[in-house]
């Protein structure tokens, strides 16, 4: 059984979502701009957990600019938030909560919270940053 050639969509998609992993990789928003729309997810996470997680805060920023951006929409089982606080972002988490719509609460499908996240990996800014939110919940 021979493997079918990629198909043309195929390829365009996976050249998209090369450019935006590059541009998020080095916070480009412009770059992201061009194809974003195309492409709002990577191996189905979204932009803005890849940009959170990468602490790439112009793109978090022009991300959560964008009306079809949900901030609390992460891949599968896990949210931006989290994904930020799970690698220290500071930058990324600070834009998420400052953006006001990314609830600091948000727990990942297993129950476990941003500020657990944080607190577990003692990324001792992040925890300060949630801290300091007055919507997190301590509990």
């Amino acid at each position: 059984a021979t493997m079918a050639a990629p198909s043309r969509e195929e390829l365009l998609r996976e050249e998209d979502e090369a450019v935006a992993r590059a541009a998020i990789e080095s916070d480009d928003p412009e770059e992201l701009a061009q194809v974003a729309r195309r492409v709002p997810t990577i191996n189905e996470a979204p932009l803005l957990a890849l940009a959170a997680k990468l602490d790439a805060v112009k793109c978090c920023q022009w991300l959560l600019a964008q009306p079809d951006v949900d901030p609390n929409l992460g891949k599968r089982k896990t949210t931006p938030i989290c994904a930020a606080a799970a690698a220290g972002a500071g930058r990324a988490v600070e834009a998420l909560l400052r953006d006001g719509r990314a609830n600091p609460n948000a727990a990942r499908m297993d129950g476990v919270t941003p500020l657990l996240i944080a607190t577990q990996q003692r990324h001792l800014s992040v925890v300060r940053q949630l801290l300091l939110d007055r919507r997190t919940r301590c509990n």
